[in-house]
């Protein structure tokens, strides 16, 4: 069947619904006294000063239907003439105590309600079973059933006997007394016109040994003895629970089918079946012959099956398609409802003897069902002994599919939202009273609120159960109320929303601020505001912005500002009062709260005290002064004095340097603005002068420092090649007895109390040797280290590494005499004075290596040398310069000239930056040599030759050669060709950038 059948079938179906009469019940200790339709009243309201006179009127026409004191009515509840009626439930759990689940509705959207509590059900010893079944009783007649019902039962499971009953209820003197009238009250018991069932079912637990009392227990506690059963285990306790569900479904619930077809041959007999079974097998079915001239089907007949239709069903037509609706179906074996999913259709035609199967027929195209239900009311009472065991969890499960089964086959419950929802603020309180219509089986109510009309809303109260509340709270502003109905565990819709309720104090008035002279305090005041409790004070710097709280919970219209802000003050005033503030007050015009500036602020350097004095005239209304310093005249001023309450302040410490100083007066939570700054004083020591540097006259190897003194200086700070070497000397001159060897630089700082001077010129002295000799030409002095002679062994020795070349070998040894060898290489000054010329390549400094010279060049110029000084300067010999490279008799056998780390003694390629340096500058090896590993390579007096394994005295090398030998690596080398053992040679005449000598003697 397509699509558009099936909706043109729920179309037809909603056009024959008709609204519901509905009626409002007034109940007055508990029961209805009026009920009157709405459309008999205009309106509903609540009048009266006090509680005690406060009534309800009901209007018509401007005039009084009903009036009743407030305090006689329980409620105002919404009836509908056709509502359904509902399923109720209570629960009774007993052991040692009663555990109660109050009746309430039980609907197919609130049945988890129940379920949970059985399944917090606890399990202990004792079982109080006829306590237990009494109490159920009492719940029973004691329930006011707002709504019809149709039957009462009870339910009851137990394992066991009574234990304990009569301890709880002294009326009877044994458990057969207590038994029997409970069993009379089960017999006798009416609720509403209709008789209790009971059914009692009973699993015979382990510990009961009177069998007799067990059954004449289930058999008392049945309102019939086919209602009694007797469980041999939990599946069958299962069974009878489901059994029991499906008797009251049966009995409470009429279903109404809709079935479509296709409209057959006059005469046809049709065959709707309900269990599945074909149309011969079935025994749940409705049979009828179809006739074509009504569209009705007549000579109807049902098997298995009760209905209120009759056997005759008028058909309604929709083109091809014949509608019938069969009503008030129930099952003749009360199981339960009749199962609808599985309908069929079969027919015979006029003459034919098989049925035929309709195979486009189906339930989910072609039929409707609806169910009604009548009223019950159903009581458990459960049995939760610890003798159960682990039963006590199959029996919570089994109940809670019996709840289960029953709620499914119910309606949902609702509660009908409130109406005629309106909120007002009452002239005798400062609140918002919200009010509204009473709601059938509502038993309690929730207020919402919001500052919109539309979104935004919050609970606001819960559990009111009056038809009003007063919102002692509201928002700041408008106010939009919410109501909705509470009952049976379920909440109704949201009523309609409230006109907004303006909910605000007034803004004070005629705000002004002035300041006080007496106290030097702003007094703002204001003129006072209707329901206002206190007042809250805002400041700002600003007339439009910037506003923040300085005062609340003020009760007085005038407030004095003690601690203003410095410079402008404006104020606004807010009213607050019943959880309200008011919007912002005028804003004061502004208070200006300043203290003057000092006037005439001078500092000078007094004669008597090496300080800075400051000085200025008071201020009115200053407690104290800061003093502010710098050494610009316009920035960087830091405070370094306050809480001054003189007009003078001496500066113990001040800047060294140039200082200036401002002045601030500081009073009442003020600080005045800056006053003028003062001309500049120069706060310092002078730089020492004339600092120099010399030798000793009696030692070479001790030098000493001396200078100008300093006024006002106290002590001197000495500082040797930039590290302090002497502090707090009170002289004007030092002696540095361990200068080391090589230049060194010297400056002097002069002290006075927290001043430290510039430092004083650099002196530069290179220092030798204790026993260097010196020989001086043309003003140039010569230092030469005396060597003393021993035996080493010359060539690749294994601390000279393995980059060596065959040239170097074999090692051996050698035996020297006494020499002097030149403390640095020959350097370009030296060689200007001799020579009158310098042949070198690099000349930034008088002070760096001659370089550029030949062998024979250095030949000529010893030859003028010796002239001159009347001396037997000479080159050194190769096994000299390499004895003297190795440290001598000093030496600790290092690869290189003084050490293993070629770049504390050498300028090589990894840190010349390609170009020679001053001598003297890299540290010296163990004879306080300089250089012989670096800067230039040196040319020595022998002929380059192989070396013999034999032991050797003062060698000179061969007799003749070609080339001579040169030594120790330069500038341009890196660190391969820089251990000391390491041979160069070259032609005489040769020369270089990297090529120099030093001299021996």
């Amino acid at each position: 069947m397509k699509k558009t059948y099936l909706i043109s079938f729920f179309l037809m179906l909603l056009c024959v619904q008709t609204k519901a009469q509905k009626f409002l019940d007034i109940y007055q200790n508990g029961n209805i006294t009026t009920s009157v339709s709405p459309s008999d009243l205009d309106s509903i309201s609540v009048t009266g000063d006090t509680p005690e006179n406060r009534r309800v009127n009901f209007y018509r026409d401007g005039n009084t239907v009903n009036s009743f004191l407030a305090s006689e009515v329980d409620s105002i509840k919404v009836f509908r003439s056709d509502e359904e009626p509902l399923v109720y439930l209570g629960i009774v759990g007993f052991n040692q105590e009663l555990y109660e689940k109050p009746i309430d509705v039980l609907a197919s959207n609130n049945y988890n309600i129940y379920t949970e509590f059985v399944n917090n059900l606890p399990s202990k010893d004792g079982t109080l079973l006829y306590y237990a079944v009494d109490h159920a009783l009492d719940m029973i007649e004691a329930y006011n059933f707002d709504t019809q019902i149709n039957s009462v039962n009870l339910i009851t499971f137990t394992d066991g006997l009574d234990q304990g009953s009569l301890m709880l209820n002294s009326n009877y003197s044994t458990e057969v007394q207590y038994l029997n009238a409970v069993s009379n009250r089960i017999k006798n018991l009416n609720v509403k016109g209709m008789p209790l069932t009971a059914y009692s079912i009973g699993l015979r637990g382990s510990d009961v040994s009177d069998y007799t009392m067990f059954q004449n227990n289930l058999n008392k506690l049945a309102s019939s003895s086919d209602k009694a059963f007797e469980a041999n285990n939990m599946s069958e306790v299962s069974s009878r629970l489901q059994s029991i569900s499906d008797q009251l479904i049966s009995v409470s619930n009429k279903q109404n089918v809709s079935v479509k077809i296709p409209g057959l041959s006059n005469g046809t007999v049709i065959r709707f079946t309900f269990d599945g079974y074909s149309a011969e097998n079935s025994t749940l079915y409705i049979q009828g012959t179809f006739n074509l001239a009504s569209r009705s089907l007549t000579n109807i007949t049902y098997h298995g099956i009760k209905s209120t239709s009759g056997n005759v069903v008028q058909g309604t037509q929709d083109g091809i398609f014949v509608t019938f609706t069969f009503s008030g179906l129930q099952r003749e074996d009360g199981n339960g409802l009749i199962p609808m999913y599985s309908i069929q259709e079969y027919y015979k035609s006029v003459g034919s003897s098989e049925w035929q199967r309709n195979s486009e027929f189906s339930p989910e195209n072609n039929t409707l069902t609806t169910v009604t239900h009548s009223g019950s009311a159903i009581l458990l009472v459960l049995d939760c002994s610890s003798s159960l065991g682990s039963r006590f969890g199959d029996m919570k499960s089994y109940a809670s599919n019996f709840i289960g089964r029953v709620a499914n086959n119910t309606t949902p419950y609702s509660v009908d939202a409130p109406t005629g929802v309106t909120a007002v603020i009452p002239d005798d309180d400062f609140i918002v009273r919200v009010s509204w219509n009473a709601v059938k089986h509502a038993e309690s109510y929730e207020v919402y609120r919001s500052s919109y009309s539309y979104y935004g809303f919050a609970k606001v109260a819960e559990g009111v159960t009056s038809t009003t509340w007063d919102d002692s709270t509201p928002i700041v502003g408008y106010n939009y109320y919410l109501v909705s109905a509470v009952g049976h565990g379920l909440t109704s819709p949201e009523s309609n929303t409230t006109t907004g309720v303006n909910y605000a104090l007034e803004p004070p008035k005629n705000v002004t601020a002035t300041i006080q002279e007496e106290d030097f305090t702003i007094n703002v005041s204001w003129d006072a505001v209707t329901h206002a409790e206190s007042y809250d004070v805002y400041r700002s710097s600003s007339s439009s912005s910037g506003f923040t709280k300085v005062a609340s919970g003020i009760t007085a219209t005038t407030w004095n500002d003690a601690t203003p802000l410095a410079g402008n003050n404006y104020y606004r005033v807010y009213a607050v009062g019943h959880g309200l503030t008011s919007p912002a007050s005028n804003t004061t015009t502004g208070v200006n709260y300043a203290l003057e500036v000092p006037q005439n602020v001078t500092a000078i350097i007094p004669d008597d005290v090496f300080v800075v004095r400051v000085t200025w005239d008071a201020v009115s209304h200053a407690e104290s002064y800061d003093v502010y310093r710098s050494s610009s005249s316009s920035s960087g001023f830091t405070k370094v004095a306050s809480g001054i309450t003189a007009t003078t302040w001496n500066d113990a410490t001040p800047l060294a340097g140039n200082n200036y100083y401002r002045v601030y007066a500081v009073g009442h939570g003020l600080t005045s603005p800056a006053s003028n700054t003062t001309t500049v004083v120069n706060y310092a020591l002078e730089a020492p002068q004339n600092v120099v540097a010399t030798y000793d006259e009696n030692n070479v190897g001790i030098i000493i420092v001396s200078w100008n003194p300093v006024p006002h200086a106290e002590t001197y700070d000495v500082y040797k090649d930039g590290t302090l070497f002497a502090e707090d000397v009170s002289t004007t001159s030092v002696t540095d007895n361990t200068p080391g060897l090589g230049y060194k630089s010297y400056y002097v700082k002069a002290k006075s109390q927290h001043l430290e001077s510039e430092s004083s010129n650099t002196a530069y002295i290179f220092a030798h040797a204790n026993d260097a000799t010196k020989v001086t030409v043309n003003g140039v002095d010569i230092y030469m280290v005396k060597v003393s002679g021993g035996t080493f062994q010359m060539g690749a020795t294994s601390e000279q590494g393995s980059d060596t070349d065959s040239d170097e070998k074999p090692v051996h040894q050698v035996t020297l005499s006494d020499y002097y060898i030149g403390e640095t290489e020959v350097t370009q000054e030296l060689w200007q004075a001799v020579m009158g010329s310098n042949p070198s390549y690099f000349t930034s400094s008088p002070q760096l290596p001659v370089e550029k010279v030949s062998w024979n060049d250095c030949q000529t110029f010893i030859t003028r040398l010796n002239e001159l000084t009347g001396k037997q300067f000479r080159l050194p010999t190769e096994a000299e310069w390499e004895y003297a490279a190795r440290g001598g008799n000093k030496s600790n056998g290092y690869k290189y000239s003084g050490s293993n780390d070629i770049g504390v003694v050498a300028w090589y390629s990894g840190n010349s930056a390609s170009t020679t340096h001053n001598v003297g500058t890299k540290a010296p090896n163990e004879l306080g040599l300089f250089d012989m590993t670096g800067n230039v390579s040196e040319w020595c007096q022998d002929w380059f030759g192989s070396y013999s394994s034999s032991a050797q005295t003062n060698p000179t090398g061969p007799s003749w050669g070609y080339s001579r030998v040169k030594r120790g690596c330069s500038w341009r080398n890196n660190a391969t060709y820089c251990p000391v053992s390491y041979r160069y040679y070259d032609r005489p005449g040769s020369s270089s950038d990297s090529l120099g000598l030093r001299l021996a003697l």
